[in-house]
């Protein structure tokens, strides 16, 4: 038989692991999407300049609401304080953090992005953790989309107790023969790069709380299925930062099994069809009847930016809701050696994080987060 390289990468995806097909189980977007949420107005637990706010006074500063898109109707808008001056040894900046009111183990989430917050001094995020606060427990945390500052790259990172450490898969070790190796290279293939292998938080070969992370290239092309658009698939796309949200942002999608965690981002001109929850501009319209099966995407060669794998996951996480917020400065962005060489210190003048954010509320004008939704999808 002649194996093509479409026939690997399908047979790679069933070799790997299986997936099952998912079908929507939780819908959040547009006027009910905050209804899913407990607005967090407790202190920042990694030291954040930075003041959560309740719902009502969300609400009543506008930093949440109904707002539409040039390629969508009514998306959901988390915004920031821009207005206010805070002193630099204050509390911080308003903002929101969300917490998701439903726990899950396993499935497929998908975060329908056409603007998230960037810039210096800022570190948004969209991830899941343990709904009660423990941390890492045996719960653990995924962090599905993450960056500090100007960043144009994505970074999935995993945050568990001891005992998970993630293996690379891309370069295979010593497979029998040419047809296992092509097999086994498209199976583990991911475009990402890994930083960290050690999910616990206290790893001692590695910084406190840096877990296992792989960082998402900073520009990622389309997969030749691309809605045949030969032009589109010349192009490159941001999966993060002030490029992502001129291209109109797109979807991520988290692929969660026993065994298996991945991550994969669809720019938006390629989001598939049955990923559309908003109703765009075009057509106003949601399929019906809608189903994904990630071992689909590998067939027509689409790779996950991520892929965490050589781990018991089910030992290190499970039971997580989701978070979306926007922090400012922190244990991360705020840290002096990270301040220094995003560029944000030369480029603001300003010698801390903390000072930059407090002294220029219209800087952050442009920092906010328009979602079209989030799902939650559960197997078949």
């Amino acid at each position: 038989m002649v194996y093509t390289t479409t026939t690997l990468i399908a047979l790679a995806a069933t070799l790997s692991t299986s997936f099952a097909a998912y079908v929507p189980k939780t819908t959040l977007t547009g006027d009910e999407f905050f209804t899913h949420f407990d607005f967090y107005s407790g202190p920042d637990p990694t030291k954040g300049f930075v003041q959560y706010v309740n719902r009502d006074t969300a609400i009543n500063s506008g930093l949440i609401a109904m707002a539409d898109h040039p390629l969508a109707n009514a998306s959901v808008y988390i915004g920031v304080d821009s207005t206010n001056p805070y002193p630099a040894s204050g509390p911080g900046r308003q903002s929101i953090r969300l917490h998701g009111k439903d726990a899950f183990t396993h499935g497929l989430v998908t975060v329908d992005i056409y603007h998230a917050p960037t810039g210096c001094g800022l570190w948004p995020a969209i991830w899941m953790v343990d709904p009660n606060g423990v941390y890492p427990g045996n719960t653990g945390e995924i962090d599905l989309f993450e960056y500090v500052h100007d960043s144009p790259a994505n970074s999935v990172t995993l945050h568990t107790s001891e005992g998970c450490k993630i293996t690379n898969n891309t370069s295979p070790a010593a497979p029998a023969s040419r047809f296992r190796r092509e097999t086994a290279a498209a199976a583990s293939a991911m475009t990402g790069r890994v930083e960290s292998q050690n999910c616990y938080v206290n790893a001692p070969e590695q910084t406190y709380n840096k877990g296992c992370s792989i960082a998402s290239p900073a520009d990622i092309s389309p997969p030749p299925s691309a809605k045949g658009q030969q032009s589109l698939r010349q192009q490159t796309f941001a999966t993060a930062g002030t490029g992502f949200n001129e291209q109109g942002g797109g979807v991520y999608a988290l692929v969660w099994t026993s065994d298996l965690i991945e991550a994969y981002f669809f720019p938006r001109p390629s989001v598939p069809a049955e990923l559309s929850i908003n109703p765009s501009k075009e057509d106003g319209s949601v399929p019906a009847g809608r189903s994904v099966d990630p071992a689909a995407w590998k067939a027509q060669g689409i790779q996950p930016v991520a892929r965490f794998q050589g781990c018991d996951f089910d030992q290190h996480i499970r039971n997580v809701s989701l978070v979306v917020n926007a922090d400012f400065c922190g244990d991360w962005a705020g840290n002096d050696a990270v301040w220094e060489q995003s560029g944000c210190k030369a480029k603001t003048g300003a010698g801390t994080c903390n000072e930059y954010v407090g002294a220029n509320p219209k800087a952050f004008e442009d920092a906010y987060w328009l979602l079209g939704g989030i799902e939650v999808w559960e197997g078949q």
